[in-house]
């Protein structure tokens, strides 16, 4: 599947001091030649991964068209966020967009772009989008809390 290539335009518009937050979807192809402006952000949200993932493996699962990024950019050079989220196919058909990394600074300027994100999941046939992350991440999508994760270290 080909990840579309979307101009994503804020929503809300940002104060004259601060400038436009645009952003779009990264192609498979161009992965590594993004890569050194993702892994900052990409490295803070591996951070609190528990271990799960590191950020050589998100790029590696994106390159191969397996996990979706997306950033936000201030400037034509400058990203200031990425999102990260693959597909999820249930037994019983159910299919959704999971979005397990999200990182960035200046959340308020960008964080309405994830509208973008819906979007993708209906033109590509989910049921929902589900957001794994930190116990805040529900204030901030404004997402109903589902269920919760219990995890015991061995």
């Amino acid at each position: 599947m080909t990840v579309p290539s979307l101009q994503i335009v804020p929503s809300e518009s940002p104060s004259s001091a601060e400038p436009e937050i645009d952003g779009f979807w990264v192609e498979p192809q161009n992965v590594m030649r993004l890569a050194p402006l993702m892994i900052p952000h990409i490295e803070r949200a591996v951070a609190r991964s528990n271990g799960e993932v590191r950020t050589g493996h998100i790029l590696d699962a994106a390159e191969r068209g397996e996990f979706f990024l997306s950033v936000a950019t201030e400037g034509k050079d400058k990203i200031v966020a990425v999102c990260g989220s693959e597909f999820v196919f249930y037994p019983t058909g159910r299919k959704l967009l999971r979005v397990s990394l999200l990182g960035g600074n200046g959340m308020r300027r960008w964080i309405h772009l994830m509208k973008r994100v819906e979007e993708f999941a209906r033109k590509n046939g989910c049921h929902a989008v589900q957001v794994t992350g930190r116990k805040g991440w529900g204030r901030v999508v404004s997402y109903p809390e589902v269920r919760r994760i219990f995890e015991k270290e061995l």
